[in-house]
């Protein structure tokens, strides 16, 4: 399912939230559109400059403060997809595979830069 989210960041073209239904998998994630174009110097431009603010990014929820690290992965025209994932650090259990991804994206119609948050579950995990 997908649904349009009220939550936003500033520059997001639109916002969304997709809700999963296979039989491993029943998360949801939240999903920011940054940019859609033609040009990959803005897209990566933007790409870079969202994974700087969120790795310097602090929130506070139910008493616990989270932010963000991780390594940012250079974009390169030449491949279709570059991903960077900030892993959560809170100190809080709930949050420890929680992560920021942020990806560039270059699709038939141009570039897109997208910011999404969501549990990052691994093989060895249960669904």
């Amino acid at each position: 399912d997908t649904y349009v989210s009220d939550m936003s960041v500033p520059g997001a073209k639109n916002t969304v939230i997709y809700r999963f239904h296979s039989t491993r998998d029943t998360t949801a994630s939240w999903q920011a559109t940054l940019y859609k174009g033609e040009d990959f110097k803005e897209a990566a431009k933007i790409y870079k400059n969202t994974f700087r603010y969120v790795s310097k990014a602090h929130f506070t929820k139910s008493g616990y403060t989270i932010s963000f690290a991780g390594f940012m992965e250079d974009p390169n025209e030449s491949l279709r997809f570059t991903s960077s994932v900030l892993k959560a650090d809170s100190g809080n259990n709930a949050y420890k595979k929680y992560v920021a991804e942020v990806e560039i994206v270059n699709s038939f119609t141009g570039w897109e830069v997208h910011l999404n948050l969501h549990n990052k579950k691994d093989d060895r995990d249960k669904y």
